[in-house]
This record gives structure tokens, C-alpha cells and sequence, in this order.
């Protein structure tokens, strides 16, 4: 199965027609110097970025829309639990209010909750502070690319 092929069965999506490609004729002596050598590489990298740029074009479109329509059922989904979660807890604290006074209910139930926010608020806390040791140096990785690509070209 080709790369992206879920992509060409979306709705409204053509496939581009197929260009020939062109056979490449024979090098004549002309061909073989270093000017002609790389003027043909760099004609040849262009084309490759060329159509590599359209290909991320088409498939980023289908993937942008699918990626749009998915976040939005999210949040529609994440507001209408903040309303279950509202329901919930009026719940548990009705319950509570069975046992104590309305005033000692819903306050034991703040409690269980301040509870819950600490131990949630801790954990991210932690994570954070882990993600800062794993942080890329995006710097440092570029300066290292480009010493290795003047050194390969000092050569």
C-alpha cells in the first residue's frame, strides 16, 4: 500500500495526473564536467523539493481537515463533561447531606475535592519538572548539522 493512500479515498480529493517522466539521454563530454554535474544535481533537487512540497500541500489538506472536525468533537466532548462533573459532585454531596447537615456536606465535599486538585496539580507539577530535563536544543542540533556539512565540504 503506498504512503498516503488513506488520503486519496477522501471525499473531493483528485489525484494529480500522472507526468511522464522525462529519460534522461545520454552524457555527452559536455555532460560530465563538474559544472555540468552540478548544475544537473542541483536542477534535480529542486524538482525533488519541488514536488515533495506539493505531495505535503495535498496530503496536508485532507489531514488539516480531518484533524479540525476531530478537536472540535473534543471540545464538545470536554465541555459536556464539565457539566456531568458538575451533576456528579451535586450528587455526592446530596448523598453526604443524608448522613450531616447541608452545610457539613457540602463542605466535606470542597474537602474531597481540594484533595483531588492537590494530588492532579502535584502530578503535572512532576511532569513539568521532567520535561525540562528532556527539552530539545533545537540550537544546538542545527550548529551541529551545519559544522558536519562545512567540514564534509572542507574535505
Amino acid at each position: 500500500e503506498e504512503p498516503g493512500s488513506d488520503f486519496l479515498a477522501t471525499p473531493g480529493w483528485r489525484k494529480p495526473p500522472l507526468q511522464p517522466e522525462k529519460t534522461p539521454e545520454p552524457p555527452t563530454a559536455d555532460d560530465t564536467s563538474l559544472p555540468a554535474l552540478l548544475s544537473r544535481t542541483l536542477a534535480n533537487a529542486k524538482s525533488l523539493l519541488t514536488k515533495q512540497v506539493a505531495l505535503l500541500k495535498a496530503e496536508g489538506k485532507g489531514f488539516g481537515k480531518h484533524v479540525g472536525l476531530g478537536l472540535a468533537a473534543l471540545v464538545v466532548a470536554a465541555v459536556l463533561s464539565l457539566f456531568m462533573l458538575g451533576y456528579l459532585i451535586g450528587t455526592v454531596c446530596s448523598a453526604f447531606a443524608l448522613l450531616v447537615p447541608e452545610w457539613a456536606a457540602k463542605l466535606i465535599t470542597a474537602g474531597i475535592l481540594l484533595v483531588v486538585v492537590m494530588v492532579v496539580a502535584a502530578i503535572g507539577l512532576s511532569q513539568l519538572e521532567k520535561a525540562k530535563a528532556t527539552k530539545p536544543n533545537v540550537k544546538a542540533e542545527i550548529d551541529k548539522t551545519l559544522q558536519a556539512v562545512k567540514k564534509g565540504l572542507r574535505k
